[in-house]
């Protein structure tokens, strides 16, 4: 019986990590071990008109944009310091901006620890505006498929799964430009990591924001093998991304912290999260001092408590996870201004950094003799990211471009006119399959 047990084990163990690598497999499986040239350019697309049932839609134009994506920095630590929290300065308002591509910016990322806390010591990435003057000499950032999973862990994913994702103007631990900058926290989706999403943040972190992004320790990829078993909190995700938000805003408290003065002692902040991150934003932005909130491929949750601030939802059109026509009923539900942007012919893979290497590799299902995957969750790991869906690279501008204005509007930086209608119309044409403005 116990022999039954330990197998059936093992196997659930083997399903569990092949999921968890299953974004990362592809790449390498026919020795693709470096994705810079699949990330580097997105064609444009001409304008056609597009509609849904559910939200009056526009017809929305060209996008076109570079990634960029290459030397890991060394992990930093910090105990967690509770303080008291100045505001934050926004520049002039822009009209009709474009934030496709990157920020003014280059981008720093530096990771600090979450400790002292009643629950396990975690990561938390920080995605930060860099000092032009400090990059001279640094290699670009590279994260690894590793990054994700614990020491012990490490040894038993072959080296096939190993795959390294650089990005270009970002570096390991530059020095800060002059801040202070605005706050934006992120968390990740169910099954994933704080790294997955680097694409995104990057952008956001060039446009002058602080991105801190915090491992949810008790769904994180690691997680969801069977050699880490935690209980998982109603709110630990939003817990931790209060001790995160602490953490950035303690570290003026000691003049020697390369990141001090790096955004304000208190303020405004905004939250972003991606599925169940989404829902942990939401949560999040109960508090008063949350400007904004954005949902990408959005699990809501079904408690009853909604934040009264302004949010942006961007949803998948064809997601597997979460079905689009819900996402429509809560925002037509809710009484805050909630706006709803609706991506074509994508997935809820999209968001993710991954996605382009499994379309290049034909996705997944093909796979599944090889590692033993049932065919369902391959499915689940490939939506959005196959040769028939939009490509995840041409899809990543419609998200930042909304994403930023969505936060800068909020904070006084942007008039509001980058997310009018007819300026979607104007920068994404047929991306973008519906989108009603929040009211």
């Amino acid at each position: 019986m116990h022999d039954r047990v330990v197998t059936a084990t093992f196997r659930m163990w083997v399903r569990k990590v092949c999921v968890a690598a299953v974004a990362l497999i592809v790449t390498v499986v026919v020795g693709c071990s470096d994705q810079s040239s699949d990330l580097s350019t997105a064609p444009g697309v001409t304008a056609t008109e597009s509609v849904t049932e559910t939200i009056p839609a526009k017809a929305v134009t060209d996008s076109t944009a570079t990634t960029e994506t290459g030397p890991a920095p060394e992990a930093t630590s910090a105990t967690t310091v509770k303080t008291t929290t100045t505001t934050t300065t926004a520049s002039p308002p822009q009209s009709s901006a474009d934030y496709r591509e990157r920020g003014p910016y280059p981008v720093g990322i530096t990771t600090r620890m979450l400790v002292g806390r009643d629950v396990p010591d975690r990561v938390v990435y920080i995605y930060y505006p860099a000092a032009e003057d400090s990059i001279s000499s640094l290699p670009p950032w590279t994260y690894s498929s590793l990054d994700a999973f614990d020491e012990a862990m490490r040894p038993l994913i072959p080296d096939v799964l190993v795959v390294d994702f650089t990005f270009e103007r970002a570096y390991g631990d530059p020095e800060p430009a002059q801040g202070p900058f605005p706050v934006v926290l992120f968390s990740h989706g169910a099954g994933s990591y704080p790294t997955d999403y680097s694409e995104l943040t990057i952008r956001l972190a060039s446009w002058g924001m602080v991105v801190v992004a915090p491992d949810h320790y008790e769904r994180d990829r690691m997680a969801s093998t069977p050699l880490r078993s935690v209980e998982r909190l109603a709110d630990g995700d939003v817990d931790d991304l209060l001790a995160a938000l602490e953490m950035i805003r303690s570290a003026g408290a000691t003049a020697d912290d390369p990141l001090v003065d790096l955004v304000p002692d208190h303020g405004p902040v905004s939250v972003i999260g991606q599925s169940a991150g989404a829902g942990a934003a939401r949560r999040f932005a109960l508090r008063e001092d949350v400007s904004t909130w954005v949902g990408w491929a959005p699990s809501i949750g079904s408690d009853s408590s909604n934040p009264s601030v302004p949010a942006l939802l961007i949803a998948a059109d064809d997601d597997m996870v979460i079905d689009v026509n819900e996402v429509t009923e809560f925002v037509e539900a809710v009484s805050a201004p909630v706006g709803l942007l609706v991506l074509s012919n994508s997935g809820h893979n999209s968001f993710t950094d991954t996605c382009p290497a499994i379309a290049k590799q034909g996705g997944l299902v093909a796979f599944a003799d090889q590692i033993m995957v049932d065919r369902r969750l391959l499915e689940l790991g490939e939506d959005g990211c196959l040769a028939s869906d939009t490509a995840a690279s041409e899809l990543w501008p419609v998200i930042a471009h909304a994403t930023v204005a969505q936060i800068r509007n909020q904070l006084g930086s942007d008039d509001g006119s980058s997310l009018d209608p007819d300026r979607i119309t104007e920068l994404f044409g047929e991306l973008v399959k519906a989108y009603r403005p929040a009211p």
